[in-house]
């Protein structure tokens, strides 16, 4: 956390000298320079709810844990905790499960219309919406990756104008 706090110019200074102070004896002298060598950028953007609300029993552990207690006990980052393995990518869709509400009406008015956006990208974006319900029907489930690409409509030419005007 402290390599995110001091990252530039003189904070490499303070963060080496908080690591040595907070840390005396773990960190060789090579170990301390790879550490400040690192380029740590922002902060994650999760939810406090997220990291602590969702728990699952893990294996070591007598109590159920959420996942930022799973990642500073153990050695595991956010991507392994979720796979399968552990439960919590379970936990997550039982929370999100919460919030699908099956019987919502798919239509234009509910969905698009009220969205600030030209009505050009506002067609697109119905036509979009309806090709991924249709392919979702047909596969039963919901695709891993959506990928719709449109091509711009050519503008017509209108025939006897002169070639200015015709743009």
């Amino acid at each position: 956390m402290w390599a995110s706090i001091y990252d530039e110019g003189e904070g490499r200074k303070i963060l080496e000298a908080k690591i040595q102070s907070v840390y005396p004896d773990v960190f060789t002298q090579d170990e301390l320079n790879k550490i400040l060598k690192l380029k740590i950028s922002g902060w994650g953007r999760f939810s406090r709810k997220f990291l602590e609300s969702i728990v699952t029993p893990f294996p070591g552990f007598t109590d159920t844990i959420n996942i930022i207690t799973a990642m500073r006990e153990t050695n595991f980052n956010l991507m392994e905790l979720l796979g399968d393995a552990y439960g919590f990518s379970k936990g997550i869709e039982k929370f999100n499960s919460k919030f699908n509400d099956d019987k919502k009406v798919f239509s234009y008015d509910k969905l698009v219309k009220d969205l600030y956006l030209s009505p050009s990208v506002k067609r697109m974006l119905w036509r979009a919406l309806v090709i991924v319900k249709e392919v979702k029907s047909i596969m039963g489930k919901d695709p891993k990756k959506y990928l719709l690409k449109w091509q711009e409509e050519k503008k017509l030419k209108r025939e006897g104008l002169p070639p200015a005007m015709q743009v």
